[in-house]
């Protein structure tokens, strides 16, 4: 483990530039992207999203100490599954933006998966654990999957709450994840 410029931060560095979109975006995004933290408390959930986002947060720490391994089987599929991840949460983050705050998400990938964020989050840090050769990191991967899988649960409260009928019909027509059934 050392600090360097060639290491798992590049991947990683993402989520920096997703937020400084969302940022850019204006107040209306920016508050959109947050379940009210009184829904939270009042659902007995309100660790849930701490603990998942400083799960999170040590992954993103941690890259800064791993140099990627350029020449392996494991760069090769982390940087694919990195890549995959930057993709689905490009696309994401678009609907997410262009989405009233009123209404919905239905456009775009939020077609497939309810929670295409956290599965975009969850493949980049993947991808980063694979592309740096760091079992520590993928294994990262799996508490931070329960913490996101909570999280959403607690979104899809909210977004009941909020969107009613709506939202309802949209919980029968998408998967929670893509590809996967109820889950």
């Amino acid at each position: 483990m050392r600090i360097g410029l060639w290491n798992g931060w590049l991947i990683m560095s993402v989520f920096l530039l997703q937020m400084l979109v969302m940022a850019l975006a204006g107040k209306r995004v920016m508050k959109r992207s947050h379940v009210a933290a009184e829904f939270r408390r009042k659902r007995g959930k309100g660790y849930v999203s701490l603990l998942a986002n400083l799960i999170w947060l040590l992954a993103l720490i941690l890259s800064v100490f791993l140099p990627l391994q350029p020449e392996t089987f494991w760069f090769a599929a982390g940087l694919l599954s990195a890549a995959l991840g930057v993709v689905v949460l490009s696309a994401a983050t678009v609907a997410f933006i262009r989405t009233p705050p009123d209404r919905v998400i239905r456009s775009g990938i939020y077609r497939f998966s309810r929670h295409p964020m956290y599965l975009s989050t969850l493949l980049i840090c993947l991808g980063c654990g694979l592309a740096t050769g760091s079992l520590i990191l993928v294994l990262i991967c799996i508490p931070m999957a329960w913490g996101f899988r909570e999280e959403a649960i607690v979104e899809e409260q909210f977004c009941l709450s909020r969107y009613g009928d709506n939202y309802r019909e949209y919980l029968d027509q998408v998967p929670r994840w893509w590809g996967c059934p109820r889950w």
